[in-house]
């Protein structure tokens, strides 16, 4: 087998692992380093190398990658004013047997969706039972923060 099309092979695998078995790893970028050098290599932009110089290549491209897709990438997982921001200021509903304890995290439903969630640390509430009515005043890190009460309006 070539070099030009093991590099295509291994980093055709590599993509492929990052989709289907370790999405969020990064093997995404190497896979696409494989496929940089594998056809550059092909078309005889790049001379062939020996092994280091092969593998040298490899982590270059790895790295270019990394720096041209990681922000792009990032945004499209986490679109800035995306994820879940429009359920802040809405009611859900404690999913959870033992009820919110503070200081625990425990589930929420929100709109059919079971959730992460805390009491919010400046909740006097000790307990919020299942199946309660909770106020939903943040999300942080995957966490909802919520109490028993809406905020007073002024």
């Amino acid at each position: 087998m070539s070099a030009s099309i093991f590099w295509l092979a291994i980093g055709a695998i590599l993509v492929l692992v990052e989709v289907t078995a370790l999405p969020g790893v990064g093997v995404f970028f190497a896979g696409l380093g494989g496929i940089t050098l594998g056809g550059l290599m092909t078309v005889g932009i790049i001379e062939k190398f020996d092994y280091t110089g092969q593998l040298a290549m490899f982590m270059l491209f790895t790295g270019i990658w990394w720096v041209v897709l990681w922000k792009p990438l990032k945004n499209v997982k986490n679109p800035k004013g995306g994820g879940y921001k429009n359920l802040v200021g809405t009611y859900g509903v404690v999913d959870d047997e033992d009820g919110l304890i503070p200081g625990k995290i425990g589930y929420v439903r929100w709109s059919g969706t079971r959730m992460r969630a805390r009491i919010r640390p400046e909740s006097q509430v000790e307990l919020i039972e299942n199946e309660t009515a909770i106020w939903i005043y943040e999300q942080k890190d995957g966490v909802l923060l919520v109490d028993d009460k809406e905020p007073k309006k002024n």
